[in-house]
């Protein structure tokens, strides 16, 4: 599993980057076996002044997750918006 936290200053920018990363994610799967939860805003929306975003990957297998991440996480570069990316967060 890998979360994907997307933060910046303006919630709605943040919103449509992360609707933007799932589309770059769901073009990357093609015929892999992952799933995508998300996008949906953290537990905690609004941390430091920054509005937080949450996507969720789930897969069998590490390798998957960790190429069609890269792909897609160079197309979605967004000015303002930080991604963190954070794996197998429990």
């Amino acid at each position: 599993m890998v979360n994907l936290t997307l933060r910046g200053r303006k919630e709605e920018r943040v919103f449509k980057a992360s609707e933007n990363l799932k589309s770059n994610l769901e073009k990357e799967i093609k015929s892999k076996n992952i799933e995508i939860l998300g996008p949906a805003p953290s537990p905690i929306s609004k941390m430091k002044g920054l509005y937080r975003w949450n996507i969720f990957l789930r897969s069998e297998s590490a390798e998957d997750i960790t190429s069609i991440l890269k792909k897609a996480l160079d197309k979605s570069k967004s000015s303002g918006i930080i991604i963190t990316v954070d794996v197998d967060p429990c």
